[in-house]
């Protein structure tokens, strides 16, 4: 499928080259920039495809070979309410709830001492998962020891069969297998490993490996702790979980049930303790009483005893003594002879006076064992409290023979963890759509990367946009499967209605219109780089013009390589040079070409070799004025601009100049430094061209339509 740009609207454009800007980089917007991106997106479309394709068949095949990872959780509830069975306080209080209490189980439950446990009891350590050292050695250990021993039975052959050589023994000593040198260490690091005497713990590894794939953590702001296990294995990762809560829950327990434990081995030898104690102060009290001579009766002692009952004594004489006394002066007012009566107050007056000494002996008895008493109250006190101290623990070391009995742990579980169904690592519902994700996104980032690169320009679009100048056609690569040995310029004639031959077309065209006046008559092609197809690009437009029964005459202007010179045959000694040089005239130079009619002037023998700045002298001025009022149409193939200063002086003479590009392969600064020099050189630039095309990549610049078969787009 071919190629060509129709002139259309840009025909306009091309005809009034005064509203484009001047200078390259300046051009106007075109449209929103979104649309070249789908643009670019399109065109590297089976890259994107492929990278996709591969990097999610990547990804299938790496979720597939990944080992299944399978994890199990388990539910714990810490600090449940507890069965009071007696109203007894525990020797162990129970947990809170709060948050760091929650967190300070968690990390109990990830204490090396509660993994040790489990791994201990589900014989973990004998299990290739939790310890390397019992994985066979893989292939890469297995090649590299056979090579080591293959090399070193090598080594080991070739010295023996060297030693009846007389090879030198230091040649020998090199190719005889070698030990490992012993590492050398200094001395106090020597002696410190040497006394060295710790064991080497087998269950370290095991527990680290154990830990790594356990996880502890809360539900929120709850008291419920969720404790997981990632294992290869299903079923052993539904097994450690509640192993590691009934560990736990079993910790708790002894925990509660050694402080007890050591709670009522105090208790015992202290309750002993202050049994003898209490003894020792109860014979204390006996033995001073002894000594001191006080006889409790009751609450009180004997001497008070006595000293109550000789007051009430007293007492009973006194109202005697009053009564006889009474009687007496009664009695004296009827019978003065009254000597019965005053022997009875007599006697009563005595014993009065007995009573009131014995009270007074009793009272100074008292006064003298005050003394004694305060000791023995002393001492009553310390067997008091020495006696209560001792009821009380007593009674806390019953009560904790009572509890030993009724322990329970401060957490229960609530959900036990069950065989997991599917793995949890990998996901491939998860995974592959996230990779397809990042393999677009992975994809797209390519095209911009690639977009980025100065590859050169690949869409008139873009041509237009970096240089400011109208893009005038796009001319397809004519490979040499459909020149079949014929010239470029035959084909295009041969071939009408191919899509090259009608680019060729539009380039006429826009040469036509690219003159208010009248169309230009001398017309420069120039690139910046050699190898970009402007020689061809000559013919072709020169034989198309031709064939429409026009004088066309192509100057060959490239004298360093004269690409057109050595098309028409054999290299010419007459030519561009000799005629500026005034060896040769330009009708003795000419050459005309029998098949498209097209007249040739070749660059001659002399090469550049002849002066300096040739094509600046008047004498190429005037051979151009001649040329043009003798041709209708005079094509000059200039050097690259790049590589060669002739150009700039050309495109001052020419009436116009076309830029030529290589499509997809000049960089974008070296075309624009190539259009920048003409510029500045005062050149005339209407147009440039997109040349050797490739027709399949080049439709993916957002096609219009076709027409005769060909990609149609508006070069505006």
């Amino acid at each position: 499928m071919g190629i060509a740009v129709a002139a259309g609207d840009a025909g306009q454009q091309i005809m009034d080259p005064a509203g484009w800007p001047s200078g390259p980089g300046q051009a106007p917007p075109t449209g929103p920039k979104i649309a070249g991106l789908g643009r670019s997106f399109l065109r590297h479309g089976k890259l994107i495809v492929c990278v996709i394709v591969v990097l999610n068949v990547v990804a299938l095949l790496g979720v597939h070979s990944l080992t299944p990872r399978y994890t199990a959780s388990a539910d714990l509830m810490v600090g449940p309410r507890e069965e009071q069975v007696v109203d007894l306080k525990a020797v162990l209080s129970g947990l809170s709830g709060s948050s760091d209490v929650i967190e300070s189980e968690i990390q109990v439950l990830r204490s090396r001492e509660i993994a040790r446990s489990v791994v201990q009891a589900m014989n973990l350590d004998q299990m290739v998962e939790f310890n390397p050292a019992l994985q066979p050695p893989g292939l890469r250990q297995q090649a590299s020891e056979a090579v080591t021993a293959a090399a070193t039975s090598a080594l080991g052959w070739l010295a023996d069969q060297l030693a009846p050589t007389g090879i030198p023994q230091q040649i020998q000593a090199w190719l005889a297998p070698k030990a490992a040198p012993a590492p050398v260490l200094p001395p106090s690091v020597a002696a410190t490993l040497a006394g060295s005497s710790e064991p080497v713990d087998p269950l370290s590894e095991p527990v680290d490996r154990f830990l790594a794939a356990l996880d502890v953590a809360s539900k929120g702001r709850s008291r419920v702790i969720t404790v997981s296990f990632t294992s290869t294995s299903p079923v052993l990762a539904s097994k450690v979980p509640n192993a590691v809560a009934d560990a736990y829950i079993a910790n708790q327990l002894d925990a509660k049930t050694n402080a007890t434990a050591q709670a009522t081995k105090w208790l015992d030898e202290r309750v002993a303790e202050m049994r003898a104690q209490l003894l020792n102060a109860d014979e204390a009290v006996e033995a001073y009483r002894r000594r001191a001579g006080i006889v409790p009766i009751r609450d009180s002692t004997l001497l008070n005893q006595q000293i109550s009952e000789a007051g009430q004594a007293l007492m009973l004489a006194h109202e005697q003594v009053s009564a006889a006394q009474a009687r007496i002066a009664s009695v004296a007012s009827l019978n003065g002879n009254a000597a019965g009566l005053k022997r009875d107050l007599i006697a009563a007056q005595m014993r009065e006076v007995s009573l009131q000494a014995d009270l007074t002996t009793l009272r100074a008895q008292i006064d003298a064992g005050s003394q004694s008493e305060i000791g023995l109250r002393a001492l009553q006190r310390e067997a008091d409290a020495d006696r209560n101290l001792y009821d009380k623990l007593l009674a806390r070391a019953r009560e904790t023979k009572v509890q030993s009995g009724l322990q329970q742990a401060d957490a229960k579980m609530i959900s036990r963890a069950e065989r997991p169904v599917e793995p949890s690592f990998p996901k491939p519902a998860v995974i592959l759509p996230l990779f397809f994700v990042a393999s677009v996104v992975i994809s797209l980032l390519m095209v911009l990367w690639l977009e980025s690169l100065d590859r050169g320009f690949s869409s008139v679009e873009q041509l237009e946009l970096g240089l400011g100048i109208p893009a005038i056609t796009a001319i397809p690569l004519v490979r040499n499967t459909l020149l079949r040995r014929r010239s470029v310029e035959s084909h295009c004639l041969e071939q009408p209605k191919s899509s090259f031959a009608e680019s060729i077309r539009t380039l006429h065209t826009g040469l036509v219109l690219s003159g208010r006046d009248a169309p230009p008559k001398t017309v420069l092609v120039a690139s910046s780089l050699p190898g970009e197809g402007k020689s061809w690009v000559v013919l072709a437009c020169a034989a198309m013009m031709a064939s429409y029964g026009k004088r066309v005459l192509v100057i060959d202007c490239d004298l360093r390589k004269p690409s057109v010179s050595r098309h028409f045959g054999p290299k010419r000694t007459v030519g561009l040079v000799e005629c500026l040089t005034g060896q040769a005239t330009l009708e003795q130079a000419l050459y005309q070409d029998p098949a498209s009619l097209v007249h040739v002037l070749p660059a001659g023998g002399s090469g550049g070799r002849a002066m300096p700045d040739l094509f600046a002298t008047a004498a190429m001025r005037e051979l151009l004025q001649a040329a043009s009022t003798t041709f209708d149409l005079v094509l000059l193939d200039g050097g690259p601009v790049l590589g060669i200063a002739d150009t700039r002086h050309l495109c001052r003479m020419a009436d116009a100049t076309v830029f030529v590009v290589k499509w997809n392969d000049t960089r974008c600064a070296a075309v624009k430094s190539g259009v920048r020099q003409l510029l500045n050189s005062g050149a005339n630039v209407i147009g440039t061209i997109l040349t050797m095309v490739d027709p399949t990549e080049f439709k993916k610049q957002s096609p219009i339509g076709q027409y005769g078969g060909a990609v149609v787009r508006y070069a505006g």
